[in-house]
């Protein structure tokens, strides 16, 4: 009678013992499905901070070449009142964007590039 009271304990030892297994074995399945889903929403939020700051860069942008281009015609048509002339006020206008653009190339390039590249490393950082 004292061997079949050990068998039955040692058989719900087991059974019990299976039992805590199976549940920390879920357990470990939840936590491990919740940290990717967080490293999910993690990475999805720094996503949409970058393609937020992508857009309105794209926007600022547009505004700042809408603005230069009235601001260029404004320029033509100032110059041409006073040169009583518009060929050479287009010419001039032009001429300077030339001589801005040789200037931009040669002095502002390596701060435009060591800039840019410097953000984007800050961005992949994040």
């Amino acid at each position: 009678m004292n061997e079949k009271h050990i068998n039955k304990k040692d058989e719900t030892d087991q059974i019990s013992l299976l039992t805590d297994v199976g549940e920390n074995y879920e357990y470990l399945k939840t936590i491990i499905r919740n940290k990717v889903e967080i490293k999910k929403l993690e990475f999805l939020e720094k996503v949409s901070i970058h393609i937020g700051s992508i857009v309105w860069l794209l926007v600022k942008l547009a505004l700042f070449v809408v603005i230069s281009i009235f601001s260029l015609i404004s320029l033509v048509l100032v110059l041409a009142e006073a040169l009583e002339s518009y060929l050479y006020a287009v010419l001039l206008v032009n001429s300077m964007m030339i001589l801005l653009l040789c200037v931009i190339y040669l002095f502002v390039k390596p701060l435009i590039i060591k800039k840019t590249e410097t953000s984007l490393l800050k961005m992949i950082e994040d």
